[in-house]
């Protein structure tokens, strides 16, 4: 299993690269090998112990800064910069994707 980082893939708008993602599934097919890949639509890193920073597109945190409501808020206000509200993150794969998917929400800390 392997995560997918928005974050890596789309640093604009509908602009895709996943270069390094196709090395890798060439050497697990090489390998005879299969691979889950996971859509990671969060940031990784900036919590205790984490050896990796890959933020979220900068397009989109230049969105959410200009209005926070679309990141997760906890019931004492404290916003977290690292992952959507729920309904946006829903509104998100409406848009992109067709398919069913099954979606989680991770938020450390």
């Amino acid at each position: 299993m392997g995560d997918v980082w928005w974050g890596l893939v789309e640093t604009s708008p509908q602009e895709y690269e996943f270069s390094g993602y196709s090395d890798l599934l060439d050497l697990v097919k090489q390998n005879n090998l299969k691979l889950q890949a996971v859509m990671s639509f969060h940031q990784c890193g900036g919590n205790v112990g984490d050896d990796c920073d890959i933020l979220l597109p900068s397009w989109v945190v230049s969105v959410g800064y200009s209005n926070p409501d679309i990141f997760y808020i906890d019931r004492e206000n404290n916003v977290n910069f690292e992952v959507f509200f729920c309904t946006c993150t829903l509104l998100f794969f409406q848009f992109y994707f067709s398919d069913q998917l099954t979606v989680h929400f991770p938020v450390c800390g």
